[in-house]
């Protein structure tokens, strides 16, 4: 028995999502769509759960070999192919795109929205623009970027947070551009109704 439960106790796998959660599991099938796991450590009830792939970065096996998915847009190419820089690109994205705080974003997309209804096709201009420029590295105030002086890691944390920055610039945007459309449609209904 006791062979038995120290052999489980090794044999743990791994999966990574995209958000950066981690599941301590054991990987039973890979379907085309999805990936079936059991709790770790369930061998009585044998419950099994999934996740779809495109949830899912990375899967990391009890032997040590390593699985990535629907990394291939995030991963640029650069000179050093080794796993360890790919996964502290994989490290520094995921820290970008949780840790970043764009405030500044939300209140040009907010102003953005509240401008469409001054200049319909020029303030749309404010989110483009953050959503093709990048988060110059003087901007993040992050410790963990401020300190870690490793290329790929600074440059996928780099990535990571011109992502997060885009959606808050765009969600602002589309809020308040929403929120002044209902609003000026109520006032319409109030004053010709």
């Amino acid at each position: 028995m006791l062979l038995v439960s120290a052999g489980s106790a090794i044999a743990q796998d791994t999966i990574v999502l995209r958000n950066n959660t981690r599941v301590v599991c054991t990987v039973t099938k890979i379907y085309p769509e999805r990936i079936e796991y059991l709790n770790f450590g369930d061998s009585v009830k044998k419950q099994f759960y999934s996740y779809r792939k495109s949830d899912v970065l990375m899967l990391k096996y009890a032997g040590g070999k390593t699985d990535t998915f629907n990394n291939t847009a995030i991963i640029p190419d650069w000179g050093d192919t080794s796993a360890s820089a790919k996964e502290k690109y994989v490290q520094g994205f995921e820290d970008g795109l949780a840790r970043y705080k764009p405030t500044e974003e939300r209140w040009a997309g907010v102003g953005a929205g509240f401008g469409t209804f001054l200049l319909p096709y020029g303030a749309i201009i404010v989110p483009i623009v953050y959503s093709v420029s990048k988060v110059p590295a003087k901007q993040i105030q992050d410790i963990k970027f401020v300190q870690n002086n490793q290329e790929s890691y600074r440059k996928g944390y780099m990535d990571g947070a011109t992502k997060r920055r885009r959606r808050a610039v765009w969600s602002a945007y589309g809020i308040t551009t929403g929120t002044c459309a209902a609003a000026l449609a109520g006032l319409f209904i109030l004053v010709f109704y």
